[in-house]
Order: structure tokens, then sequence, then C-alpha cells
């Protein structure tokens, strides 16, 4: 059974799609972080990202990728999912002996990284039946929200947490770890927006082929979960029971739904960016 892939740019919603279709009963990795990323599946990932020279904040050297880079990295990418290191994802030794590879998994499954925008190009090939959800959500909310994180992981890289004292060590060591800042293009609110755009557009672009697709607003999911949530289960081909949908339901109250239109300095920066194609095709153009 091919897995359910969530793609999407990040501060957009992922995680919150990947925690409502737990909720439902989608396996989506023994190894999950706060995030609700698969460990296996991340590596996997910043390991793509890593021999094309991209990062999660840089990511269009990916855009060059040519036949046999493609090849060499799909070679890799049947291994491991074939591979002991699958007890990770799975949870369990007897998991992996009874399964032998993630493309026999029999029962609903997948995982979440927005870096799958990007490295879709391989999985496609890697997992020919496997079912796309994509998230959006309009561009300024994304800044504001990936700034947020910049200055959240200054506050718990300072020296006196224990983190503080992991960096330290690192910086002595010169380990090849993001030190000082997680991402200095994410600081600048600007920049926020043209990654979102970066993301967004890779998205509408994407030759998805016979792979089936769910696209989402995060907004809407936020103001009618239920009829987004329907739009899920529909879409994953489950069977759920009325308890279950009111537990997923119930993870979607009280988050923030077009934050910036209280705050002038945004609305500014939203009027310079509302006439973008990828603004008008998502359907922001007229916010406010």
């Amino acid at each position: 059974m091919g897995p359910i892939i969530i793609v999407g740019m990040h501060r957009s919603g992922t995680s919150l799609v990947a925690e409502i279709l737990q909720k439902l009963g989608v396996f989506i990795g023994a190894d999950l972080d706060d995030n609700y990323e698969s460990d296996f599946f991340y590596n996997l990932n910043r390991w793509i990202f890593y021999q094309s020279g991209s990062t999660w904040d840089n990511p269009q050297n990916l855009s060059h990728s040519t036949g046999d880079f493609i090849s060499q990295i799909e070679k890799n990418l049947d291994k491991q999912v074939s591979s002991i290191k699958t007890i990770k994802y799975l949870g369990s030794f007897i998991d992996h002996l009874k399964y032998k590879s993630l493309t026999e998994l029999n029962f609903k499954w997948g995982w979440k990284d927005p870096r799958n925008t990007f490295t879709f190009d391989f999985w496609r090939h890697i997992f020919p039946e496997a079912r796309i959800i994509n998230i959006y959500r309009n561009p300024i909310d994304v800044a504001m929200s990936l700034k947020k994180r910049e200055e959240l992981f200054d506050i718990n890289c300072g020296t006196k947490t224990r983190t503080g004292f992991i960096k330290k060590y690192n910086e002595y060591c010169l380990i090849k770890k993001r030190l000082y800042k997680h991402s200095l293009r994410a600081r600048v609110l600007e920049e926020g927006v043209k990654l979102w755009e970066e993301y967004v557009n890779k998205i509408l672009s994407a030759q998805w082929g016979n792979h089936k697709i769910l696209h989402l607003h995060y907004e809407d999911l936020i103001t009618g979960p239920s009829k987004e949530i329907s739009k899920l289960i529909k879409f994953a081909g489950l069977n759920i029971n009325e308890g279950q949908i009111q537990d997923a339901t119930g993870l979607v109250n009280k988050r923030p739904c077009y934050s910036f239109i209280s705050d002038k300095q945004m609305i500014k920066l939203y009027r310079t960016v509302q006439h973008l194609p990828s603004v008008k095709n998502l359907g922001y153009q007229n916010i406010i």
C-alpha cells in the first residue's frame, strides 16, 4: 500500500495535518519528533538536500537535478526503505522482519516533512502508489511564524541552557550544525515570503503524474474543520467512527488564522505581495 506523503511550506499546517491523520488511525512513524516528523524520513530528506547542496531555507539547487543524479539518489533510497534502519520508523524488529520493505506495508501509513515538497521527485519512483496531501497558508502569517521560530531559537540556545552548553561543545569541535541562527534568511520577513513562494511555485508547477493529490487551505481547516477533515478521510480511504472524527476536529481549536491583519506593518508587507501570481493562484489576493 502506497504512503500518504504530506507536503507544503514550513509553518503552513503540515504538522496539524499529520497530527489529524495520526488521530484518524494513519501510522506516521514510531520515531516522531515534536513536529510529527519521522526521524527516519527526516534524515533521508536531509541527506537528499545535502547531496544537492540545498537546505530547507535555500532549496533551489534541487531544481537542477539531472537524470544521473536522480538515478543515484533513487538507488540509495530503494536500499534504505528495505534496510534494517526501517526499525526506527516501524518501531520494532518484528515488523521489519514481517514486511522486509516499506514498499510492502499493507496498512494506512505515511510521513510528514515540508522538504517532501522538493524531494517527492525522488520518492515518486520508490512509491508509485503514493498519495500527496498539500496544505497552503497565507504568506504573511507564514513569514511571521518563521521569524518567531527564529527568535525562539536564540532563547533556547542561550549559554545558560542545556542546549547552550551543547552549542559551546559543538562550537569547539567545529560540528557541522547551525549553532548561532537556525536560518538567517527566515529572520527577514520579506525573505520568508520569498521562501513561501519557492515552495508554493514548486507545488504548483510539479508534475504529479498518476499520483493523487489533495490540496487544503490552512485557513479553511481552521474555520471549517469538519468539512476539511471529511475531505482527508475520503482522500485517504479511511473507515472512521464519529468519535475519531470528533477527536480529530478537537485538535484544530483555538489556532491562529490571518494573524497579520492586526499589525499595520504586516498589512503594508501584504500590500506589496498580494498581486503576485502565486498569491492570486491560491486566492489570497483579497484578504483585506
